[in-house]
Protein backbone atom coordinates (compact mmCIF):
# COMPACT_ATOMS: atom_id res chain seq x y z
CA UNK A 1 0.00 0.00 0.00
CA UNK A 2 1.19 3.53 -0.80
CA UNK A 3 2.76 5.12 2.34
CA UNK A 4 0.51 8.21 2.16
CA UNK A 5 -2.57 6.06 1.71
CA UNK A 6 -1.44 3.80 4.56
CA UNK A 7 -1.00 6.82 6.85
CA UNK A 8 -4.45 8.18 5.96
CA UNK A 9 -6.14 4.82 6.53
CA UNK A 10 -4.33 4.28 9.84
CA UNK A 11 -5.14 7.76 11.16
CA UNK A 12 -8.52 8.36 9.54
CA UNK A 13 -10.38 8.87 12.84
CA UNK A 14 -7.80 11.31 14.23
CA UNK A 15 -7.79 13.26 10.96
CA UNK A 16 -11.59 13.32 10.74
CA UNK A 17 -12.07 14.65 14.28
CA UNK A 18 -9.28 17.20 13.86
CA UNK A 19 -10.96 18.53 10.71
CA UNK A 20 -14.37 18.64 12.45
CA UNK A 21 -12.92 20.60 15.35
CA UNK A 22 -11.08 23.07 13.08
CA UNK A 23 -14.29 23.69 11.10
CA UNK A 24 -16.40 24.08 14.25
CA UNK A 25 -14.14 26.55 16.08
CA UNK A 26 -15.15 29.68 14.07
CA UNK A 27 -18.86 28.84 14.44
CA UNK A 28 -18.62 28.19 18.19
CA UNK A 29 -17.67 31.81 19.00
CA UNK A 30 -15.42 30.48 21.73
CA UNK A 31 -12.13 32.27 22.27
CA UNK A 32 -8.79 30.65 21.60
CA UNK A 33 -7.82 31.18 25.23
CA UNK A 34 -10.89 29.29 26.45
CA UNK A 35 -10.16 26.37 24.12
CA UNK A 36 -6.50 26.34 25.14
CA UNK A 37 -7.56 26.32 28.80
CA UNK A 38 -9.81 23.36 28.03
CA UNK A 39 -6.83 21.48 26.58
CA UNK A 40 -4.60 22.29 29.57
CA UNK A 41 -7.29 21.31 32.09
CA UNK A 42 -8.28 18.12 30.28
CA UNK A 43 -4.70 16.89 30.05
CA UNK A 44 -4.34 17.32 33.80
CA UNK A 45 -7.69 15.93 34.93
CA UNK A 46 -8.79 13.41 32.30
CA UNK A 47 -5.60 11.75 31.08
CA UNK A 48 -5.18 9.07 33.78
CA UNK A 49 -8.66 7.72 33.13
CA UNK A 50 -7.73 7.12 29.48
CA UNK A 51 -4.16 5.95 30.14
CA UNK A 52 -5.61 3.28 32.44
CA UNK A 53 -6.87 1.46 29.34
CA UNK A 54 -3.37 0.93 27.95
CA UNK A 55 -2.72 -2.09 30.19
CA UNK A 56 -5.71 -4.23 29.12
CA UNK A 57 -4.93 -3.32 25.49
CA UNK A 58 -1.27 -4.25 26.04
CA UNK A 59 -2.33 -7.62 27.44
CA UNK A 60 -4.77 -8.26 24.58
CA UNK A 61 -7.81 -8.51 26.82
CA UNK A 62 -10.39 -7.01 24.46
CA UNK A 63 -13.22 -4.51 24.79
CA UNK A 64 -15.18 -6.29 27.52
CA UNK A 65 -12.31 -6.41 29.99
CA UNK A 66 -11.38 -2.83 29.09
CA UNK A 67 -14.87 -1.77 30.12
CA UNK A 68 -14.61 -3.81 33.32
CA UNK A 69 -11.23 -2.30 34.26
CA UNK A 70 -12.45 1.27 33.92
CA UNK A 71 -15.86 0.51 35.38
CA UNK A 72 -14.47 -1.22 38.47
CA UNK A 73 -11.90 1.53 39.07
CA UNK A 74 -14.54 4.24 38.71
CA UNK A 75 -16.94 2.42 41.05
CA UNK A 76 -14.15 1.98 43.65
CA UNK A 77 -13.39 5.71 43.42
CA UNK A 78 -17.02 6.65 43.88
CA UNK A 79 -17.47 4.32 46.85
CA UNK A 80 -14.52 6.03 48.52
CA UNK A 81 -15.84 9.49 47.68
CA UNK A 82 -19.36 8.72 48.92
CA UNK A 83 -18.06 7.28 52.19
CA UNK A 84 -15.73 10.20 52.85
CA UNK A 85 -18.27 12.86 51.86
CA UNK A 86 -20.91 11.35 54.12
CA UNK A 87 -18.66 10.78 57.15
CA UNK A 88 -15.92 13.42 57.17
CA UNK A 89 -16.43 17.18 57.32
CA UNK A 90 -12.99 18.00 55.90
CA UNK A 91 -11.63 15.70 53.26
CA UNK A 92 -9.35 15.47 50.26
CA UNK A 93 -7.60 13.16 47.83
CA UNK A 94 -5.53 11.23 50.40
CA UNK A 95 -8.54 10.26 52.50
CA UNK A 96 -10.47 9.14 49.45
CA UNK A 97 -7.56 7.17 48.00
CA UNK A 98 -6.98 5.36 51.31
CA UNK A 99 -10.43 3.84 50.87
CA UNK A 100 -10.77 3.68 47.08
CA UNK A 101 -7.43 2.21 46.01
CA UNK A 102 -7.61 -0.97 48.19
CA UNK A 103 -11.17 -1.54 46.92
CA UNK A 104 -9.98 -1.16 43.31
CA UNK A 105 -7.14 -3.66 43.89
CA UNK A 106 -9.56 -6.18 45.41
CA UNK A 107 -12.10 -5.75 42.59
CA UNK A 108 -9.42 -6.04 39.91
CA UNK A 109 -8.04 -9.24 41.42
CA UNK A 110 -11.38 -10.96 42.11
CA UNK A 111 -13.01 -10.05 38.81
CA UNK A 112 -9.80 -10.92 36.93
CA UNK A 113 -9.94 -14.39 38.49
CA UNK A 114 -13.61 -14.75 37.57
CA UNK A 115 -13.06 -13.67 33.95
CA UNK A 116 -10.16 -16.11 33.59
CA UNK A 117 -12.31 -18.97 34.93
CA UNK A 118 -15.07 -18.30 32.41
CA UNK A 119 -12.99 -17.15 29.44
CA UNK A 120 -14.90 -19.39 27.03
CA UNK A 121 -18.08 -17.57 28.04
CA UNK A 122 -16.48 -14.12 28.15
CA UNK A 123 -19.49 -12.13 26.93
CA UNK A 124 -21.85 -13.90 29.33
CA UNK A 125 -19.47 -13.60 32.27
CA UNK A 126 -18.82 -9.93 31.45
CA UNK A 127 -22.53 -9.11 31.43
CA UNK A 128 -23.09 -11.06 34.65
CA UNK A 129 -20.13 -9.56 36.51
CA UNK A 130 -20.71 -6.01 35.27
CA UNK A 131 -24.36 -5.94 36.25
CA UNK A 132 -23.80 -7.64 39.60
CA UNK A 133 -21.04 -5.18 40.57
CA UNK A 134 -22.97 -2.23 39.16
CA UNK A 135 -26.13 -3.37 40.92
CA UNK A 136 -24.38 -3.65 44.29
CA UNK A 137 -22.80 -0.23 43.78
CA UNK A 138 -26.12 1.35 42.74
CA UNK A 139 -27.78 -0.04 45.88
CA UNK A 140 -24.93 1.33 48.00
CA UNK A 141 -25.06 4.73 46.27
CA UNK A 142 -28.84 5.05 46.46
CA UNK A 143 -28.91 3.94 50.09
CA UNK A 144 -26.04 6.16 51.18
CA UNK A 145 -26.31 9.16 48.88
CA UNK A 146 -29.86 9.93 47.82
CA UNK A 147 -28.99 12.57 45.21
CA UNK A 148 -26.08 14.34 43.57
CA UNK A 149 -23.55 15.85 45.92
CA UNK A 150 -21.30 18.88 45.61
CA UNK A 151 -17.60 18.16 46.07
CA UNK A 152 -16.78 21.70 47.19
CA UNK A 153 -14.71 20.54 50.13
CA UNK A 154 -12.83 18.09 47.93
CA UNK A 155 -12.09 20.80 45.37
CA UNK A 156 -11.16 23.71 47.60
CA UNK A 157 -10.03 22.56 51.04
CA UNK A 158 -7.58 19.66 50.70
CA UNK A 159 -7.38 19.55 46.93
CA UNK A 160 -3.82 19.19 45.62
CA UNK A 161 -5.14 20.70 42.44
CA UNK A 162 -5.95 23.99 44.18
CA UNK A 163 -2.72 23.96 46.20
CA UNK A 164 -0.47 23.40 43.16
CA UNK A 165 -2.47 25.42 40.65
CA UNK A 166 -0.28 27.93 38.78
CA UNK A 167 -1.39 30.79 36.55
CA UNK A 168 0.56 32.09 33.59
CA UNK A 169 -0.55 34.46 30.82
CA UNK A 170 -4.13 34.22 32.03
CA UNK A 171 -4.15 30.40 31.91
CA UNK A 172 -4.37 27.94 34.81
CA UNK A 173 -1.98 24.98 34.99
CA UNK A 174 -2.73 22.04 37.33
CA UNK A 175 0.98 21.40 37.84
CA UNK A 176 0.80 18.42 40.19
CA UNK A 177 -1.65 16.69 37.87
CA UNK A 178 0.86 17.04 35.02
CA UNK A 179 3.61 15.61 37.21
CA UNK A 180 1.45 12.60 38.12
CA UNK A 181 0.48 11.98 34.49
CA UNK A 182 4.13 12.27 33.42
CA UNK A 183 5.17 9.86 36.19
CA UNK A 184 2.56 7.29 35.09
CA UNK A 185 3.68 7.62 31.46
CA UNK A 186 7.31 7.10 32.54
CA UNK A 187 6.20 4.05 34.53
CA UNK A 188 4.50 2.57 31.45
CA UNK A 189 7.62 3.11 29.31
CA UNK A 190 9.76 1.45 32.01
CA UNK A 191 7.24 -1.34 32.60
CA UNK A 192 7.28 -2.40 28.95
CA UNK A 193 11.02 -3.08 29.29
CA UNK A 194 10.62 -5.36 32.29
CA UNK A 195 10.12 -9.11 32.09
CA UNK A 196 6.50 -8.79 33.25
CA UNK A 197 5.88 -6.08 30.68
CA UNK A 198 7.41 -8.28 27.98
CA UNK A 199 5.17 -11.17 29.04
CA UNK A 200 2.15 -8.86 28.88
CA UNK A 201 3.07 -7.65 25.39
CA UNK A 202 3.64 -11.23 24.25
CA UNK A 203 0.23 -12.26 25.59
CA UNK A 204 -1.27 -9.32 23.76
CA UNK A 205 0.31 -10.39 20.47
CA UNK A 206 -0.65 -14.07 20.63
CA UNK A 207 -2.00 -15.68 23.79
CA UNK A 208 -1.53 -19.25 22.56
CA UNK A 209 2.08 -18.65 21.53
CA UNK A 210 2.76 -16.89 24.83
CA UNK A 211 1.34 -19.82 26.79
CA UNK A 212 3.46 -22.26 24.75
CA UNK A 213 6.51 -20.14 25.62
CA UNK A 214 5.84 -20.65 29.33
CA UNK A 215 4.10 -17.37 30.06
CA UNK A 216 1.26 -17.51 32.58
CA UNK A 217 -1.32 -15.61 30.50
CA UNK A 218 -3.99 -15.71 33.22
CA UNK A 219 -1.57 -14.15 35.70
CA UNK A 220 -0.56 -11.37 33.31
CA UNK A 221 -4.23 -10.61 32.65
CA UNK A 222 -4.97 -10.32 36.36
CA UNK A 223 -1.96 -8.03 36.92
CA UNK A 224 -2.94 -5.87 33.93
CA UNK A 225 -6.48 -5.67 35.27
CA UNK A 226 -5.34 -4.63 38.76
CA UNK A 227 -3.00 -1.92 37.44
CA UNK A 228 -5.68 -0.64 35.08
CA UNK A 229 -8.35 -0.64 37.79
CA UNK A 230 -6.12 1.29 40.21
CA UNK A 231 -5.21 3.88 37.55
CA UNK A 232 -8.87 4.24 36.58
CA UNK A 233 -9.76 4.72 40.24
CA UNK A 234 -7.19 7.50 40.71
CA UNK A 235 -8.03 8.96 37.31
CA UNK A 236 -11.73 9.18 38.15
CA UNK A 237 -10.99 11.00 41.40
CA UNK A 238 -9.14 13.67 39.40
CA UNK A 239 -11.87 13.58 36.76
CA UNK A 240 -14.54 14.40 39.36
CA UNK A 241 -12.30 16.97 41.00
CA UNK A 242 -12.58 19.03 37.85
CA UNK A 243 -16.38 18.97 37.64
CA UNK A 244 -17.07 19.37 41.34
CA UNK A 245 -20.22 17.27 41.53
CA UNK A 246 -20.87 13.56 42.05
CA UNK A 247 -23.81 11.99 40.25
CA UNK A 248 -23.99 8.59 41.98
CA UNK A 249 -26.17 7.02 39.28
CA UNK A 250 -24.55 8.31 36.10
CA UNK A 251 -20.91 9.31 36.80
CA UNK A 252 -19.44 5.82 36.33
CA UNK A 253 -21.10 5.24 32.93
CA UNK A 254 -20.00 8.68 31.72
CA UNK A 255 -16.40 7.98 32.74
CA UNK A 256 -16.38 4.59 30.97
CA UNK A 257 -17.69 6.09 27.72
CA UNK A 258 -15.33 9.07 27.90
CA UNK A 259 -12.19 6.98 28.43
CA UNK A 260 -12.85 4.37 25.74
CA UNK A 261 -14.08 6.93 23.19
CA UNK A 262 -11.13 9.25 23.81
CA UNK A 263 -8.60 6.43 23.41
CA UNK A 264 -10.08 5.32 20.08
CA UNK A 265 -10.44 8.90 18.80
CA UNK A 266 -6.74 9.32 19.60
CA UNK A 267 -5.87 6.68 17.01
CA UNK A 268 -5.82 3.52 19.14
CA UNK A 269 -7.52 0.27 18.26
CA UNK A 270 -8.79 -2.50 20.51
CA UNK A 271 -5.50 -4.36 19.96
CA UNK A 272 -2.91 -1.58 19.87
CA UNK A 273 -2.68 1.66 21.84
CA UNK A 274 0.02 4.04 23.05
CA UNK A 275 0.49 6.94 25.44
CA UNK A 276 0.38 9.29 22.44
CA UNK A 277 -3.00 7.87 21.41
CA UNK A 278 -4.34 8.45 24.91
CA UNK A 279 -3.16 12.08 25.16
CA UNK A 280 -4.27 13.00 21.64
CA UNK A 281 -7.64 11.41 22.35
CA UNK A 282 -8.09 13.40 25.57
CA UNK A 283 -7.44 16.66 23.72
CA UNK A 284 -9.61 15.89 20.69
CA UNK A 285 -12.57 14.44 22.55
CA UNK A 286 -12.56 17.17 25.21
CA UNK A 287 -12.59 19.85 22.50
CA UNK A 288 -15.28 17.92 20.61
CA UNK A 289 -17.52 17.85 23.70
CA UNK A 290 -16.99 21.58 24.28
CA UNK A 291 -17.76 22.47 20.67
CA UNK A 292 -20.57 20.01 19.91
CA UNK A 293 -21.92 19.03 23.30
CA UNK A 294 -22.56 22.48 24.77
CA UNK A 295 -26.31 22.26 24.19
CA UNK A 296 -26.58 18.48 24.37
CA UNK A 297 -26.25 15.74 26.95
CA UNK A 298 -22.56 14.73 27.06
CA UNK A 299 -23.56 11.16 27.88
CA UNK A 300 -25.63 10.91 24.69
CA UNK A 301 -22.87 12.53 22.62
CA UNK A 302 -20.25 10.14 24.05
CA UNK A 303 -22.43 7.10 23.31
CA UNK A 304 -23.09 8.19 19.74
CA UNK A 305 -19.46 9.05 19.02
CA UNK A 306 -18.25 5.73 20.49
CA UNK A 307 -20.62 3.68 18.32
CA UNK A 308 -19.72 5.69 15.22
CA UNK A 309 -15.97 5.43 15.78
CA UNK A 310 -16.11 1.67 16.42
CA UNK A 311 -18.12 1.19 13.22
CA UNK A 312 -15.66 3.37 11.29
CA UNK A 313 -12.66 1.42 12.57
CA UNK A 314 -14.23 -1.86 11.53
CA UNK A 315 -14.81 -0.42 8.05
CA UNK A 316 -11.26 0.93 7.87
CA UNK A 317 -9.88 -2.43 9.03
CA UNK A 318 -11.69 -4.27 6.25
CA UNK A 319 -10.66 -1.61 3.74
CA UNK A 320 -7.03 -1.94 4.80
CA UNK A 321 -7.17 -5.72 4.46
CA UNK A 322 -9.10 -5.99 1.23
CA UNK A 323 -8.87 -2.56 -0.42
Amino acid sequence: MNPVRQFLVKNVVVIMFTILIIIAIPFSKLTGRLLLQEILTSLGHNSLLVIALLFPVMAGMGLFRMVLCVGLGVIAAQIGIIYVVENWEVYGILQIMLISVPISILLGFVIGKVMNMFRVYEITSFITVFFIVTGIYMWFAEYTLKSSRSLYGFMNIWSYDSIFQRNFAGLSFPVLNYIIVAAVCAFIIWFKKTRLGGDMLAAGEDQEAAANAGINVDRTHIIAMIISTVLACIGHIYFLQRYGILLPVHSHSQAIKFSITALIIGGATLTKASITNALIGVVLFSLFLVLFGANMNHNIVSSGVLLYVLAMYETVKQYGEYG
